[in-house]
């Protein structure tokens, strides 16, 4: 399913499941959302979605995802709002992303104009290496000053084999 510059409302999203088949990827871009839209709201209306691609973010958006213990394919969050997308601790979100599989990509985009590069490192668990985007698992991503900085990020192998 794919919305642009939509209203997007709980109730919006519960009447179209009416509607729909079981959707796997939801695509939200330049959207107003009510801010009872999270992500166990959309979830638990689609529960087959296994890409998301969305333009907001809010306090606790990984605890939310975590707690399916579904496998996803693909997250994009793209937002202007630096503490509502890194709102997370470190070791969850590298623990989130290695569970997810090698396959699994997650793109946390922010475009507030800012090189916030430096700034991210205390996000970023030690326990990620540096990838490429071949292999990237999870890519943080900076729109600033008409240029883009990105860096690619890679579940050790180890832990993703494990399944820890």
């Amino acid at each position: 399913m794919h919305f642009e510059q939509s209203h997007i409302s709980n109730d919006f999203l519960k009447s179209l499941s009416t509607l729909t088949l079981k959707p796997s990827s939801l695509d939200i871009c330049n959207c107003r959302c009510d801010e009872d839209v999270t992500f166990l709201t959309i979830l638990d209306i689609f529960p087959c979605i296994t890409s998301i691609l969305v333009n907001f973010a809010y306090f606790g958006w990984l605890n939310d995802l975590s707690c399916f213990g579904k496998q996803f394919r693909f997250i994009l969050i793209f937002y202007d709002n630096f503490e509502k997308i890194f709102s997370f601790q470190p070791e969850k979100l590298y623990d989130f992303v290695a569970k997810q599989g090698c396959e699994f990509r997650l793109y946390i985009r922010h475009y507030n104009g800012d090189n916030l590069t430096d700034k991210i490192e205390q996000y970023i668990d030690p326990r990620f290496q540096h990838g490429n985007f071949k292999n990237a698992n999870f890519i943080v991503s900076f729109e600033y000053a008409g240029s883009v900085n990105e860096t690619p990020y890679v579940v050790n192998n180890t832990s993703q084999t494990n399944g820890k």
